[in-house]
């Protein structure tokens, strides 16, 4: 009678082995590698989005009649974050406040950030240093001008007096003949 001995097998993986290993080593580097990579972009981004949600609550609560002002940089930041609401006008009791905003967060927040005549003032690349404030004289040179060009996004006196008054609302035409109808 015959024998059906098994034949002895090459010693080997196969080709769907292979595969499947691959696979398994692909999906374990990919949820390693993020952790190993430099957070540094991640928070810098953060740190940018926070900024100016502080930079446009600030100016929102200001238009509201809403002091949020502080003696620092860091101290308004942290007033922002804390809040608050109108006593009166239009946004009585409507509340200004940034939340999910960690107390850790403040100095890079400030890092985008600076403080110019009551104005809170964003800029996307970091801030080296809090300038003095306005009433402050520089004991250096008290004549030379800042090197950093002024920005403010308020408007001038001039400006605005150059403006004619319109009766008509300041919507777009398109919204005009839309709301006609």
């Amino acid at each position: 009678m015959k024998s059906f001995a098994s034949k002895p097998r090459c010693n080997g993986f196969c080709l769907f082995e292979m595969l499947t290993f691959l696979a398994v080593l692909g999906i374990i580097v990919g949820l390693i590698l993020p952790t190993l990579t430099s957070t540094g972009d991640y928070e810098l981004a953060r740190n940018r989005r926070n900024a100016q949600e502080v930079a446009v609550i600030y100016s929102a609560a200001q238009i509201a009649g809403l002091n949020l002002e502080g003696e620092t940089l860091e101290a308004t930041i942290r007033k922002v974050m804390a809040g608050g609401s109108p006593a009166a006008g239009v946004f009585k009791n409507q509340r200004f406040s940034v939340g999910g905003v960690a107390e850790s967060d403040v100095e890079g927040i400030a890092r985008h950030l600076s403080l110019k005549n009551g104005q809170l003032i964003y800029s996307p690349t970091a801030i080296a240093a809090t300038p003095p404030p306005a009433n402050s004289v520089s004991s250096s040179n008290p004549t030379t001008p800042s090197s950093a060009p002024a920005v403010s996004s308020s408007v001038s006196e001039q400006e605005m007096a150059a403006v004619p008054p319109s009766t008509e609302p300041s919507q777009p035409a398109g919204i005009r003949k839309r709301m006609s109808l």
